[in-house]
């Protein structure tokens, strides 16, 4: 190295230290900063102690957070990964019954700690004009909107923070937004120099959290309708425990979600990665089908089209676009899916299968034309496998399938053979298995199907073939056989044969949809219902009815239905008890709300329930039983009916005894959780219980909080129907709530941020793509949900939202593409540099080389 190049890299990392400091020491922040050492101590404190008297879990929650925040010590830039990981995994309510204050609130203290303790004086990332501006006045218009539902203040009892009637319900709808805006200060000082810590760190952590949900998903589908059982009333919940009221969390999730395994997919050059995030979107596709959401439904095929459109316009910014080409991928990819629904309508699964074989096998020989010359000799070749084919088809019952698989097996290895050493002569073997494998495919509709299902896959083998023929000739082909039209047509495929079938053979999709106008109906019914529950003050039409306030608003104002049951947690001189009380008088029927815990069932025992109840409603009585049930359907349910014969409002000790049956047994799934539930089915009445015990044939207790001194630990109310929860429209919602204001700065926020993500795509930035393409199945999913009252939703969406409003300088157009674009650049002597930084980190030159190209 010369001297004045050593001289310049000196200079540079000078101006790089005064510009970006390196992170404080905790000696100097105590000196520099006490107030912030105060508040991190504080709010450690807070999580600690949080954890110790959280009701399930406690030691492994504090553990958790100790090494937890251990790891943020050692790289505090971690939240970026462990909060989208946790967010939607870690939901312990079923079994603790806190849903205002949870265990993953104390994970987000901790980390607001820690990074208090951590961070240094970097000058954070500024927001995008006036984007700033924008947030302020919705964060502003939020407030408002949250003091006019809060005050005046309910009294602080075992109700404020345990019921959605409580006007201390809006604290718990608005932490969403609180906590992204805490969040997205921290992200500010992370993202600083770039938005590579999303592509490494966020990415990363939307897909681990997203591969949990998809885990539990399925082990639901297994353990309770079955994994291919699409005829069954049954929708998932997974983790989301905020679904005891019903509503579209899993749906506003997975809209988010999804989305993120194609910026693992694009930025990755690993293969086992690829596979990885492959997998993870196909297995998201089969539960978003098992969700049988019309709206998520919608919000899929809006996500193709968009994230089709984003590809469009990135490549017009290129200028490699074709409008001739896209018209005939599209066109190709309609053919496709109907020629393939056919084969499965008429032939099932195994023609279905057999197909998609075959189309894999054509995609491997789609380029280099061979000569005539190396064509002409495997026909015969050809010739002998189909003779052989005819020959196992006569001999065997099953014939089709050994034919099928013989052909396939010699087509895939000269596949192989023909990808690894890509000579035309190395082809023959390859097209031998190619033509045996589309006979045989034939062959195995007819034996399935008979002659619709012969015909079906005669068409679609024909048509693949033809593609595979018209590819070949092309000079820019529609595809080619490399890893990048690979995994495309791989997901394709595999969408194509778990979503057909379900969608061509399920009474209960083909319920959901047959209905839809009669569902439209009720929603407008139940849209012009909330919106007539609002105050006609300027103040309602300016700000909403309040934050959080739309359950107890409905069960006062609603002209359409009854509101669900009741529970409330009464102290009297000292005594904690529940009162149930069942609909509002006047009407008929209501929806049930069911008064539940989880309990740790052994089959076949006797179990003897006992408790305190009075009343003072004549011919009152309690519906009690246990069933197995993840958070909403029931199944194997053993119920009691229990009469209260005193009327007089003394208390009575009641008995009933339940018998387990197979309650609690292991199968090869695992066990199926079991709960325990109380139900006040008289309108009008109202029940107090007291004093609950569930003892087994050992004496043991197996209710926790049955005297309720704890207030409403360990018990998770339930409910029948969900219109009395939920607005069941993100725009109504911030209508009702917040008022003209809200919703037009809601909606300026969401036209900002998607404008400001297209601009950001169109340069080339994937990630800004994909995100694109999460907030376009959001909003499509909200059209016909409410999302916002979830606050774990609302978090991860604000989060998103803030991001794309924050200035990005690094152009990636995949999630490696910004590192590898540093590397490219990056002089010898440079790299030698930033390998010697004792922090790991990249310093000054690799941050000056690409500072000319940051997108604003």
């Amino acid at each position: 190295m010369t001297k004045s190049s050593t001289r310049l890299v000196d200079e540079a990392s000078a101006a790089a230290i005064r510009s970006h400091p390196r992170e404080l020491s905790l000696a100097r922040l105590i000196w520099a900063a006490p107030l912030a050492l105060a508040l991190a101590l504080a709010l450690a404190a807070i999580a600690i102690y949080g954890g110790l008297h959280f009701p399930v879990a406690s030691l492994p929650i504090v553990i958790s957070l100790v090494l937890y925040a251990a790891l943020l010590w050692r790289e505090p830039r971690l939240w970026l990964f462990f909060v989208p990981a946790l967010l939607p995994i870690l939901n312990l309510a079923p079994w603790s019954g806190r849903f205002f204050f949870d265990e993953f609130d104390l994970f987000l203290l901790m980390t607001v700690a820690i990074w208090l303790l951590r961070s240094g004086s970097r000058r954070p990332a500024r927001f995008a004009p006036a984007a700033a501006t924008l947030v302020f006045l919705f964060v502003l218009a939020f407030c408002a909107s949250l003091a006019i539902g809060l005050f005046p203040l309910d009294p602080i009892d075992g109700n404020a923070f345990a019921s959605y009637f409580s006007k201390y319900n809006g604290l718990r709808v608005g932490k969403g937004l609180l906590w992204s805006l805490i969040l997205i200060f921290l992200a500010r000082s992370d993202l600083a120099r770039d938005a590579d810590p999303l592509n490494r760190y966020w990415v990363p952590g939307m897909l681990a959290g997203l591969a949990g949900v998809v885990a539990v998903a399925l082990w639901e589908r297994v353990a309770f309708p079955g994994l291919t059982n699409f005829s069954e009333d049954y929708r998932i919940t997974a983790t989301f425990g905020a679904m005891h009221i019903g509503g579209a969390a899993i749906d506003g999730y997975l809209a988010l979600a999804i989305p993120f395994t194609l910026a693992w997919m694009a930025g990755s050059r690993s293969l086992v990665k690829i596979a990885m995030a492959g997998t993870l979107f196909v297995l998201g596709t089969y539960v978003i089908i098992a969700t049988f959401s019309r709206g998520l439904y919608m919000a899929y095929l809006v996500m193709i089209v968009m994230f089709a459109f984003g590809t469009m316009i990135r490549q017009m910014a290129t200028g490699v676009f074709s409008a001739h080409r896209g018209i005939l991928v599209v066109v190709t990819v309609f053919a496709l899916s109907f020629l393939c629904f056919s084969v499965f309508a008429a032939g099932g699964y195994r023609t279905l299968a057999a197909v998609l074989g075959v189309m894999g096998l054509a995609f491997f020989l789609g380029s280099k034309p061979d000569k005539p010359s190396s064509i002409a000799p495997a026909l015969s070749g050809i010739i002998l496998l189909v003779a052989i084919n005819f020959i196992l088809i006569k001999v065997f019952d099953k014939g089709a399938y050994v034919a099928y698989a013989l052909s396939f097996l010699i087509a895939l290895a000269g596949t192989v053979i023909s990808v690894t050493r890509p000579r035309a002569s190395k082809q023959r073997l390859a097209w031998c298995g190619l033509i045996a494998t589309a006979m045989a495919a034939i062959f195995v509709g007819n034996h399935w199907g008979g002659a619709p299902a012969l015909m079906a896959a005669s068409t679609t083998v024909m048509f693949i073939l033809a593609l595979l023929a018209l590819n070949r000739s092309l000079k820019r082909p529609l595809w080619r056989p490399n890893l990048k039209h690979a995994v495309p047509l791989t997901f394709v495929a595999s969408i194509f044969f778990a979503s057909i079938p379900i969608a061509g053979n399920s009474y209960f999709v083909g319920e959901r949809f047959s209905d839809r106008s009669s569902a439209l109906r009720a929603r407008l019914a139940h849209w012009r219902d909330t919106l007539g529950m609002m105050d006609g003050t300027s103040l309602a039409k300016t700000f909403g009815m309040g934050v959080g306030r739309f359950p107890g608003l409905f069960f006062w104002r609603s002209q359409l239905q009854s509101p669900s049951g009741t529970f409330q947690m009464v102290n009297e001189m000292g005594n904690s008890f529940l009162k149930l009380g069942g609909h509002l008088e006047g009407f008929s029927t209501s929806p049930t709300l069911f008064y539940a815990q989880r309990i740790d069932a052994t089959p076949y025992q006797v179990l003897n329930l006992s408790f305190d109840a009075r009343t003072t409603s004549p011919n009152s009585r309690l519906q009690v039983g246990i069933c197995e049930s993840l958070l909403l359907y029931s199944q194997n349910c053993e119920t009691k009916w229990v009469a209260i014969t005193k009327a007089d409002g003394t208390w009575t000790r009641m008995e009933v005894s339940l018998n387990t049956r197979d309650l609690g047994a292991w199968h090869y799934f695992g066990k199926r959780p079991v709960q325990i539930w109380f139900v006040n089915p008289i309108g009008g009445t109202y029940v107090d219980i007291d004093n609950a015990r569930l003892t087994d044939q050992f004496g043991s207790n197996l209710l926790h909080n049955g005297d309720f001194s704890q207030g409403g630990d360990r018990w998770l109310f339930s409910v029948s129907d969900f219109g009395p929860w939920h607005i069941e429209n993100i725009w109504v919602h911030f209508l009702f709530e917040q008022g003209w204001v809200g919703l037009i700065l809601f909606s300026a926020l969401i036209l900002y941020g998607f404008c400001r993500l297209f601009v950001l795509a169109s340069r080339g930035q994937f990630l800004a793509l994909v995100m694109l393409v999460s907030f376009a199945g959001f909003v499509t999913v909200g059209t016909l949900n409410s999302l916002f009252e979830f606050p774990r939703i609302a978090l991860l969406f604000y989060l998103l939202l803030f991001f794309s409003l924050l200035r990005w300088k690094v152009e990636d157009r995949g999630p490696s593409h910004a590192r590898s674009t540093v590397e490219s650049v990056r002089p010898r002597s440079e790299s030698r540099l930033n390998r010697a930084s004792p922090d790991g980190t990249s310093s000054v030159p690799d941050r000056l080389s690409i500072s000319k190209s940051h997108v604003q």
